[in-house]
């Protein structure tokens, strides 16, 4: 019997899981073009992440310590996980949701259709391999059951990680960056009545990405 491991340890992040629409029945052909577009959308992440929190001010090597900030592919899913302080936690989810955004239309050019949910809180990682990272906790539990729920292009926000959100609506003084400036929560995630599977629908967060349209292609 192999011995119990002893350096996991409980950690605090944010935790995103998108699929690409469609791509279960592609061809040979069509599923090589998926995995080089999704292969550049995992490459390309992280400095999208890391030009944003300069941006805002933040310290990107302090967010990015003990390799916090990881994106990986399998089968036709991405996950992101990007660990930082809790104290961090709410104004780096806000700079999450502008990412999701960016991943969300370069995917859009390549051909890609993502959806997916994303969430906020406890984890605990284990790095198995320098590509490859196991994920287990409650906010992975809380993304696994929401991010192929809906029937459309975008990232919700879990209804968990909606009540961080909603508090942030009511206290923006929550979402201040280090160079004193408040990020706008419609420029991140914004309401949305979100078709689900069975006919159904629910008002929840959704990232912005619509509003980003015309700054990528320009």
């Amino acid at each position: 019997m192999s011995e119990l491991e002893t350096d996991l340890r409980e950690s605090y992040g944010i935790v995103a899981m998108l699929d690409a629409l469609g791509v279960r029945n592609a061809t040979v052909e069509e599923s090589m073009s998926f995995i080089n577009a999704f292969r550049k959308i995992e490459m390309d992440t992280p400095e999208f992440a890391k030009s944003f929190l300069s941006v805002a001010g933040f310290d990107p090597v302090a967010l990015y310590q003990d390799k916090g900030f990881y994106t990986y592919a399998f089968g036709d899913t991405i996950i992101l996980l990007w660990q930082v302080p809790k104290k961090d936690g709410l104004k780096v989810l806000l700079i999450t949701g502008i990412v999701l955004s960016i991943m969300i239309i370069n995917g859009l050019d390549m051909g890609l259709r993502l959806r997916g949910a994303v969430s906020i809180g406890k984890v605990v990682p284990r790095e198995s391999s320098k590509r490859n990272i196991n994920i287990l906790g409650p906010a992975v539990t809380d993304v696994a059951s929401w991010y192929e729920a809906s029937e459309l292009i975008g990232v919700v926000a879990t209804p968990n990680c909606g009540q961080h959100l909603n508090y942030l609506q009511m206290n923006p003084n929550m979402a201040i960056t280090p160079k004193g400036e408040s990020i706008p929560l419609d420029s991140c995630f914004r309401k949305y009545d979100v078709p689900l599977k069975g006919n159904s629908s629910r008002n929840l967060w959704v990232v912005s990405w619509p509003q980003y349209i015309t700054d990528c292609v320009s």
